[in-house]
């Protein structure tokens, strides 16, 4: 049995590592962080297409309100890539 001192900014915390046999099948405990890892990802580029469309629909708006071209060269300018 070995104890580590592991120091986070100001969390800290003792980890413990076993010599002997783990019980927990090691791949299984992969795949589970695969599809965490996965569903985490999906959910952000959810999230970050979401405030896309609202930003521009909010830009669009702005322009056909004002009739202002600055809102219009804003919106070409930042999603024409």
């Amino acid at each position: 049995m070995v104890y580590y001192f592991v120091s986070k900014s100001e969390c800290s915390h003792f980890v413990f590592m076993s010599s002997k046999p783990v019980i927990v099948d090691v791949a299984a405990l992969m795949v589970i962080g695969m599809i965490g890892a996965f569903l985490f990802i999906l959910i952000q580029l959810v999230l970050l297409v979401d405030f896309a469309h609202a930003w521009n629909e909010r830009w669009l708006g702005n322009y056909e309100e004002y009739q202002s071209r600055i809102w219009f060269t804003g919106i070409a300018q930042l999603f024409a890539c």
